[in-house]
């Protein structure tokens, strides 16, 4: 079959915040599709950059590479807005709110006929200054293309291009590949070399779904129901994994959990949780365990207005990784916590990276924005976690092909309780992944519609990557309410199931 675009009518234009900019577009042949050059000059702040597709064939559907809390998969190329987590219908389709890969790659793929093929956005290193990337229909036979910027990048020259792939492929995660591929063959992302030593391919135990066990369990109504971060503390945390320890489930990677810390925007332990957090580590390494820190980003607490990115009127919204007195108080945190003379963990689990600011008239100590502030983010964590520790591991869910760099094992985030589909679920994720990096993948485990559904992910998990537990003691499923505990049956097929991973792994 011919592809089903030969010839868009294209035209760019831009929308400004303030100043005076004039664009212009080139597009040329290349490997795998043609490639579209966008161009700037003059002086101001862009607000959007907007390329205008027409007189192209109608699609039979659209794949979503960014699958929001609902998990669509599949979308049809009119429907303009989808239902985004806590925000509702968001016009822009910025991967903020679609949290659950932040950000995705960024490349519509549409299907016609049983075959795909993509539409994606690049742009050389340090000018991913855009937080949205949107699909806009115009009719049967036209879409806009949106590129957000919020009035935060001025830059002339090169800004973004666009690549139009020619070619058809059998699935939509071999369009994505293709994607991927031109990135980094133009040098838009990066091609590391990683060597993974073994214990990163280890089985994973958190024990988040625990403290949500307890929260369930706890119910004391809707309105005094408490959190589960609350039950995260050093005790319950030992006693959790003292469970898979007891039942020979052979994990040989642990973490902490959501609430640790005294106050967010620093990474210090709660002594009133944590009394001996680097006792913690000793214990899991005196058993030949690794040990990471989970860390939701961006979250300010009690940060110095210093420290954050501001709204107008001076109120914080989030913490400002280009702050440099935010930037250096991170950076010594890390490396004490990483350090074998400080707390002596061996990476961090990094979650909430959709926080990222996404609104104009914001006060930042420096230039970034969108992707290239949460790259600069992430980054600052990775390079100040391996300065101590070459072989630290940096976990995140940000899919996009530019964060290969900072990222070693990539996570599939939370699953959608919706109906028990968590396998299905897992393999549409997997597939966009493992098409964008050769990361290694960390299967997640929670939440689960039913402990059916839980059982079902867990014997899924060997061929999607590193199995992983929320779990130790039993399951209180979202979508099939009633705690289930395990049997001692239940732990010796979870064992068999890991030991098996592990031997087929090499992992010794």
């Amino acid at each position: 079959m011919s592809h089903p675009w030969p010839n868009p009518q294209t035209a760019v234009r831009l929308e400004m915040a303030d100043g005076t900019m004039q664009a212009s577009m080139t597009t040329q042949p290349g490997d795998g599709g043609a490639v579209s050059t966008v161009e700037l000059t003059g002086q101001g702040k862009i607000s959007k950059l907007v390329v205008e597709v027409r007189g192209v064939a109608p699609v039979d559907e659209m794949f979503a590479v960014d699958p929001n809390h609902s998990d669509v998969m599949y979308l049809h190329p009119l429907q303009v807005s989808r239902q985004c987590y806590h925000e509702g219908p968001h016009p822009d389709l910025r991967f903020g709110p679609q949290y659950l890969f932040s950000p995705p790659p960024l490349v519509h793929v549409f299907g016609v006929g049983g075959q795909w093929f993509g539409v994606g956005l690049g742009a050389p290193k340090g000018r991913n200054r855009y937080s949205g990337w949107s699909y806009i229909p115009q009719g049967r036979d036209g879409f806009d293309l949106e590129v957000t910027y919020d009035g935060y990048s001025g830059l002339t020259g090169h800004a973004v291009s666009l690549w139009w792939g020619s070619q058809l492929h059998d699935t939509p995660y071999a369009a994505i590949a293709a994607y991927a591929d031109w990135l980094r063959a133009e040098g838009f992302a990066p091609s590391p070399k990683r060597d993974a030593p073994d214990w990163w391919r280890e089985p994973f135990a958190c024990t988040w779904g625990e403290q949500t066990n307890l929260r369930w369990i706890n119910d004391i109504g809707q309105e005094g129901r408490p959190y589960p971060a609350q039950y995260e503390s050093q005790a319950n945390v030992m006693r959790w994994l003292q469970s898979l320890i007891d039942h020979d489930i052979p994990f040989g990677v642990a973490c902490t959990s959501y609430k640790w810390q005294h106050f967010r925007e620093r990474l210090t332990p709660d002594p009133g949780k944590y009394p001996d957090f680097r006792g913690f580590a000793d214990w899991n390494h005196d058993a030949g365990r690794h040990v990471l820190i989970w860390y939701g980003m961006w979250i300010h607490d009690n940060a110095p207005p210093d420290w954050c990115v501001r709204q107008a009127d001076g109120k914080k919204l989030r913490l400002d990784p280009t702050s440099p007195a935010y930037a250096r108080r991170l950076q010594d945190d890390v490396h004490h916590l990483i350090s074998p003379d400080g707390y002596d963990y061996d990476g961090f689990f990094l979650d909430f990276t959709h926080d990222l600011p996404c609104a104009p008239g914001l006060q930042l100590h420096g230039d970034l924005w969108g992707v290239e502030l949460l790259h600069h983010y992430v980054k600052l964590i990775h390079d100040a976690a391996k300065a101590p520790k070459p072989d630290a591991l940096i976990m995140t869910h940000c899919a996009h092909p530019y964060f290969a760099d900072v990222c070693d094992v990539f996570r599939l985030n939370d699953w959608a309780t919706l109906r028990p589909n968590t396998v299905e679920q897992a393999r549409y994720r997997h597939g966009i992944a493992t098409a964008c990096s050769g990361w290694l993948i960390n299967t997640d485990n929670w939440p689960l519609y039913s402990a059916d559904d839980w059982w079902a992910l867990i014997r899924a998990q060997p061929e999607l990557g590193i199995p992983s537990t929320w779990y130790t003691d039993g399951v209180r499923a979202q979508g099939a309410p009633g705690y289930v505990p395990f049997t001692e049956a239940d732990y010796a097929e979870w064992k068999a199931i890991w030991d098996d991973y592990r031997r087929c792994e090499g992992l010794t």
